[in-house]
């Protein structure tokens, strides 16, 4: 397994180039980058350069995939994202789907998803890279997300059948908002390209919380997964003591 950090939770309203070498320093070797709004691309790359870091994921602008007349502004706004991830050697990029529409048919809303995601598939193939579809809790974070169902979401890459279509299991939220999180990983691991954990409640640092990440990922890397964990919470100590902390729990697991 691959554990990649994630920049802007864990480090939130820090210098983000410190971060990178921290995280290095920590023992580190990949990171996620969430949001470009308040970032230079090119001290993004130097520092990669510096530090041997590589980026493991990138996350979508936030506009409605959901709407239907939202899909062309949201596949060319993807068009730049993908080079930024091409600059940063980044090969996975998040479907962030939009919100829950009112008035619009919450079925109608996932084939508008569906759509969007089988029009940008040449993009993906063009660059070796693969769109990841993310469900997300409603209850706690986003309640006026779009897309909150891992069933769904299955059912969604399934139909799409393409190996850049891919979903990101985010077990945090799928702890809230469904749980029996490791047999649920175990059986579509064919679907999943990623995960993300935090620990429930608080979507706080991974080893505080109801969620025995230890036993999870022993469970799930025995089942055969051997991609990427993405670390994202918001952190109640230092990042420098919770990352610590996770490379010492998760370095069996390297």
């Amino acid at each position: 397994m691959r554990f990649s950090v994630n920049l802007d939770f864990v480090y939130e309203g820090e210098d983000y180039v410190k971060a990178m070498y921290e995280i290095r320093e920590i023992g580190f070797e990949q990171i996620e980058i969430c949001f470009m709004q308040n970032k230079s691309l090119d001290a993004l790359v130097e520092a990669q350069k510096q530090t041997g870091l590589g980026v493991e994921l990138m996350l979508s602008d936030f506009i409605n995939l959901t709407e239907a007349e939202k899909k062309n502004d949201f596949i060319k706004a993807m068009e730049g994202k993908i080079r930024q991830a091409s600059a940063l050697g980044c090969k996975k990029i998040i479907v962030a789907a939009g919100d829950d529409i009112q008035g619009i048919d919450h079925g109608e809303q996932l084939k508008n998803i569906e759509r969007g995601c089988i029009e940008m598939i040449p993009m993906f193939e063009k660059t070796g890279m693969q769109m990841l579809i993310e469900p997300i809790n409603k209850k706690v974070n986003h309640p006026k997300t779009g897309l909150w169902s891992s069933k769904e979401s299955f059912e969604m890459v399934r139909r799409i059948n393409h190996p850049a279509v891919r979903v990101l299991y985010d077990i945090y939220h799928m702890q809230v908002m469904e749980g029996d999180v490791t047999r649920t990983i175990l059986n579509n691991l064919d679907l999943i390209s990623h995960l993300h954990c935090a620990g429930n409640p608080g979507r706080n640092e991974p080893y505080m919380g109801e969620l025995n990440y230890p036993e999870i990922l022993r469970r799930v890397s025995e089942g055969g997964y051997n991609g990427a964990v993405g670390i994202e919470y918001t952190p109640v100590v230092t990042p420098r003591e919770g990352l610590m902390k996770l490379y010492e729990m998760y370095q069996k697991f390297m």
